[in-house]
């Protein structure tokens, strides 16, 4: 699994055009190119910022590209990490509608 962390300054949120929750999502999603008969393999988190800089964090499968706009620090998480048997975490759901 590989850990990361995209920042986005104010400049690059503005060039990216993002002005709602879909458009973290859209950003998210072109650092992962869709490929053939695979389905999606990471999560993010979006974890708000400042006045200067905007914190996404994202766990993946495999590597994300390098972004046009922003800076992405990766690291591998070893597998001695992820076989314990209780972690402490924060979870945000998205809101729906349903009659």
């Amino acid at each position: 699994m590989i850990a990361s962390i995209l920042k986005l300054s104010r400049a690059d949120y503005k060039a990216l055009k993002i002005t709602d929750p879909y458009s973290i999502h859209r950003t998210v999603y072109s650092l992962f190119p869709q490929q053939a008969g695979q389905t999606r393999d990471f999560l993010f988190a979006d974890k708000g910022g400042d006045f200067k800089h905007r914190l996404i964090l994202i766990l993946s499968k495999r590597e994300p590209q390098n972004p046009e706009y922003g800076v992405i620090e990766s690291k591998c998480i070893p597998e001695s990490c992820i076989g314990f048997f209780f972690y402490c975490f924060t979870v945000r759901g998205n809101p729906v509608n349903r009659d």
